[in-house]
């Protein structure tokens, strides 16, 4: 086993492509991509419903729907009778928001705790086969800390696209706020593209030190997240500036444009996802690092199952 992962090809970039190749054979990689994403899409659907209830409680102030019926009533071009049944069919929305808010706000909470800790629960699955454990399934425990983990993770994933949005459009659009033209120089770019990284590189460093069952090694959780954030901040680059310079999404997809772009996001994001846990799992294997279970933070007792290596 030890004489698989020694030897000068150890060293060799190419070492670990040829054994991500071996991997590939042996597991089905894009199935695990597919599934991962899968399970990010459907989380999507409750956190749509907490958008929907922040923006009730924004909306529930006499003020902001009468600025919002002034701006409709100056600026829509269409005739006054058309144009007071839409303002009439704006402010039914409003209401109907307004009076949704709570019920609306839970059911978003926890469906979305649900659903993302449902897709955790898959990304478990993903790094416990790319690291060759045999799990030791504990439901309520893994739901409790899957539960925390997404909380963490999406401030963290928010975070990350924040920066590299609001860079993209300084960048491309130089705004004007309070009069200040904004316009980022090079040295500023680098220290934001350098935030960046830092906030992916410790998004993926709590997901591939966390949600495994077994206890990962930080040289090895730090080895796979510089992997994973750094082909991902490049990822990010590239996919922003295609979208906002060379992609004719609206002509051909036109209303859906939206959507197409939000799920080839997640499904590269998950790509990066997978194959940087290959490789983690390479350099684990390679370390001759030994599977350890973990010890259970919740739940009755700290039992511990010995595990074989396939």
């Amino acid at each position: 086993m030890k004489g698989k992962y020694t030897g000068k090809a150890g060293l060799r970039i190419s070492f670990y492509f040829k054994r991500l190749g071996e991997l590939m054979e042996k597991e089905s990689l894009f199935t695990m991509i597919s599934a991962v994403s899968f399970d990010m899409i459907l989380s999507t659907i409750p956190f749509f419903l907490i958008l929907l209830t922040v923006l009730g409680m924004y909306l529930n102030s006499d003020v902001v729907t009468g600025r919002i019926t002034s701006f409709l009533n100056t600026y829509l071009p269409i005739n006054e009778e058309l144009k007071d049944k839409f303002i009439l069919k704006a402010i039914g929305v409003i209401n109907e928001l307004r009076n949704n808010t709570l019920i609306t706000g839970l059911i978003g909470i926890g469906g979305f705790l649900w659903t993302s800790s449902g897709m955790f629960a898959t990304m478990r699955d993903v790094l416990n086969r790319l690291f060759r454990y045999k799990e030791k399934r504990y439901f309520i425990h893994d739901k409790l800390k899957d539960f925390f983990l997404v909380l963490i993770v999406v401030i963290f994933l928010i975070m990350t696209l924040a920066v590299t949005s609001i860079s993209r459009i300084i960048n491309i659009y130089n705004p004007e706020i309070f009069g200040i033209r904004l316009d980022l120089s090079f040295m500023q770019n680098v220290v934001t593209y350098l935030l960046g990284w830092s906030i992916s590189f410790l998004m993926f460093l709590i997901i591939y030190k966390y949600v495994p069952n077994f206890k990962m090694p930080l040289r090895a959780a730090s080895f796979t997240a510089f992997i994973s954030s750094f082909v991902y901040e490049i990822f990010k680059i590239g996919f922003t500036f295609y979208i906002f310079n060379y992609s004719n999404y609206n002509k051909v997809y036109g209303t859906f444009a939206a959507l197409v772009i939000t799920l080839l996001w997640v499904y590269f994001t998950n790509v990066i996802f997978v194959f940087g846990g290959a490789f983690g799992g390479i350099y684990f294997h390679k370390r001759h690092y030994k599977l350890k279970p973990k010890k259970r933070i919740f739940g009755n007792g700290t039992k511990k199952a010995i595990q074989d290596v396939r």
